[in-house]
């Protein structure tokens, strides 16, 4: 091995989005400074949110119409409420 190349590993603690750094036409800035609308935040949209937030998207506007049942609240589990 005569040819080497030297490969530079960024600390993940510090530069969340390092790996995003291999794909050559990749920029963070532009992705940090664009805003996203996501309109539903239902199984579909809460995963688009969290792939968006992963991103680095700066900016994520959400807009969901639907309204909170009360029987809907069960599924949300808190370990202090009695069921």
């Amino acid at each position: 091995m005569t040819d080497t190349e030297t490969i530079v590993i960024t600390d993940p603690d510090s530069d969340r989005y390092h790996t995003f750094g291999y794909i050559s036409w990749w920029q963070q800035e532009v992705v940090r400074d664009a805003t996203v609308l996501v309109i539903g935040a239902g199984a579909l949209g809460n995963e688009v949110i969290k792939n968006l937030t992963l991103m680095g998207i700066g900016n994520i506007l959400i807009a969901d119409f639907d309204t909170i049942e009360d029987l809907s609240l069960i599924h949300i589990s808190e370990p202090t409420r009695p069921y």
